[in-house]
């Protein structure tokens, strides 16, 4: 096998990890591998075959943002991975909990932990809410209000 061949053999196991890892970086390696086996076999002036790999370069960077990341990403996750599983803070989502009051600061308790929150309401400790979400490890909440009380 020639040095080029190793090359595009080289790039084709690259696209294939990207596959399985959430990564641009293979596969950006292995189109600089294709555009250089590409350019060097053309029959023409060295400074045309530069011209010729940026833009078939350029080609592949197109058709991996606007084409390949698509497919990657619906192959992984209806064949490779096909249910997301949460975990850590973003497995609280839909999670009911209650208000605390902590050394004068109030937390929320969700499954016997407790984390800073975000309400659009002044809750008071005791209050009994829900989780819906979480930005940079603060759970956004939503009062739930128990009409069986008076």
């Amino acid at each position: 096998m020639t040095f080029e061949g190793y090359l595009i053999a080289i790039a084709f196991i690259l696209i294939a990890v990207d596959i399985f890892f959430a990564s641009d970086i293979p596969t950006h390696i292995s189109y600089i591998l294709f555009t250089y086996v590409l350019s060097k076999g053309l029959p023409i002036h060295f400074m045309y075959r530069i011209l010729a790999g940026i833009v078939f370069w350029f080609l592949l960077i197109g058709f991996h943002y606007f084409i390949w990341k698509k497919l990657v990403t619906v192959f992984v996750n209806k064949f490779v991975a096909p249910e997301k599983k949460a975990a850590g803070i973003d497995a609280l989502k839909g999670e009911n909990g209650e208000i605390k009051e902590i050394e004068g600061k109030k937390l929320v308790k969700v499954n016997e932990e407790l984390f800073p929150y975000q309400c659009d309401v002044e809750l008071q400790p005791g209050s009994r809410i829900k989780v819906v979400g979480n930005k940079d490890g603060v759970l956004k909440i939503v009062g739930i209000h128990n009409n069986s009380n008076p």
